[in-house]
């Protein structure tokens, strides 16, 4: 398929592409290896990353944003996992880009 693109729309587009493709999968092997340290879960919180390479993907402005304390210790205990694993580059959270579930916990009067 790779190849197909290359003929239709050039070696640079198709690099894009396959540096995507690249990221998808090295953002799943860093997330199992993530939760075979930490688990599923961190503070009740169930935790997952995508990891992409700067300047590859197509992003928005990042606005400011304060997240819960439990969701920040979450974030804290990935970007050590990830620093230690890569040292020298940036991990910079796109909030806008996640995703959240809320569930309530109803008790009777």
């Amino acid at each position: 398929m790779i190849e197909k693109l290359k003929i239709e729309c050039g070696v640079n587009v198709t690099n894009v592409f396959s540096k995507m493709f690249s990221d998808i999968e090295l953002s799943k092997d860093m997330e199992k290896e993530f939760q075979r340290s930490y688990g599923s879960e961190i503070a009740g919180i169930t935790f997952s990353t995508e990891i992409l390479t700067h300047g590859i993907w197509p992003t928005d402005e990042v606005p400011l944003c304060k997240i819960p304390a439990a969701m920040k210790s979450c974030s804290d205990r990935f970007k050590i996992f990830y620093t230690s694993k890569h040292a020298h580059r940036r991990l910079e959270w796109l909030l806008t880009h996640g995703q959240c579930e809320i569930r309530p916990l109803f008790t009777d009067k």
